[in-house]
């Protein structure tokens, strides 16, 4: 089975939507968008190449949410494992990191308890080398997830002024980008009104010469928002000065540890994953 660009936009323009009716828990109606690619995906890797490697991983991902969808299907989340083996195979160089993270979520699907744990610490690892690329996406939800994340950790050892600040301006970036579509337009919604308390004059100046940021980059936008809940995952890159700021430079790398805590985090740990794909 040979697939070509118009195959493979198709697939991304399926997964687009499938991701947002999954996360949306519209599971019916994002198990019926995947169906149809995932009964290709064996051919495609029977023949896989890296000069099909994307079709790859976008098929995974496919497969991924239709196991999902239908209670865990072994024999489907197997075919997505595969594919996402074949993928990280295929690229040179280092493991992709979206790869390695699905690839250990559907080892935590298929119950693997021992590989699952394996491979997200191979991921911690990976992420420990890399920094975070402008090429990608925060959205709200996470933002408010990482959060409560980073005050659970610390909540196990000694807190620290630090850890609160970030805390804080996370979740006032979340608040600002839960309201994108203000934000493309160059308003800097809540956000502006609460930095302005404290530098009226310096954030209007700022807002004025950077808010147009979100429009300049708006193409961003058009390939992920097949639906409404995607709108609100924005590029790094889109980011003006501000938002950089309250983001900081070390949103993306591992939580740290808490000397002493590893069972605790252990069991954190797999309580959110539990709750991640059961409840989310």
């Amino acid at each position: 089975m040979s697939y070509h660009a118009p195959e493979l936009e198709a697939a991304e323009v399926a997964a687009a939507y499938a991701w947002s009716d999954f996360l949306s828990n519209r599971v019916r109606l994002a198990a019926v968008r995947a169906a149809p690619f995932v009964r290709g995906l064996p051919g495609v890797l029977d023949s896989a190449t890296e000069s099909t490697a994307e079709l790859v991983v976008t098929l995974a991902d496919l497969a991924y949410i239709a196991g999902a969808c239908t209670g865990d299907d072994a024999p489907t989340l197997a075919l997505a494992l595969a594919a996402y083996d074949r993928y990280i195979a295929l690229t040179p160089g280092p493991a992709p990191v979206n790869a390695m993270r699905m690839r250990a979520e559907t080892l935590l699907r298929l119950r693997r308890v021992d590989e699952t744990f394996a491979a997200f610490d191979a991921l911690h690892a990976r992420r420990l080398t890399e920094a975070v690329s402008d090429e990608a996406e925060i959205a709200p939800f996470r933002l408010l997830h990482d959060a409560e994340a980073l005050e659970a950790a610390a909540a196990l050892g000694p807190a620290e002024q630090e850890t609160a600040e970030r805390t804080r301006d996370w979740r006032l970036l979340a608040e600002e980008l839960s309201r994108t579509g203000e934000a493309r337009s160059g308003n800097m919604g809540r956000l502006g009104a609460a930095a302005a308390a404290a530098d009226t004059v310096a954030l209007t100046a700022a807002t004025t010469a950077e808010g147009s940021s979100f429009t300049a980059g708006g193409s961003s936008f058009t390939a992920e928002a097949a639906a409404s809940d995607l709108r609100r995952r924005v590029r790094i890159r889109s980011l003006n000065r501000i938002q950089r700021n309250l983001l900081g430079a070390s949103y993306g790398q591992p939580i740290p540890r808490p000397i002493g805590a590893h069972v605790y985090i252990y069991i954190y740990i797999y309580i959110y994953m539990y709750i991640y794909i059961y409840m989310i």
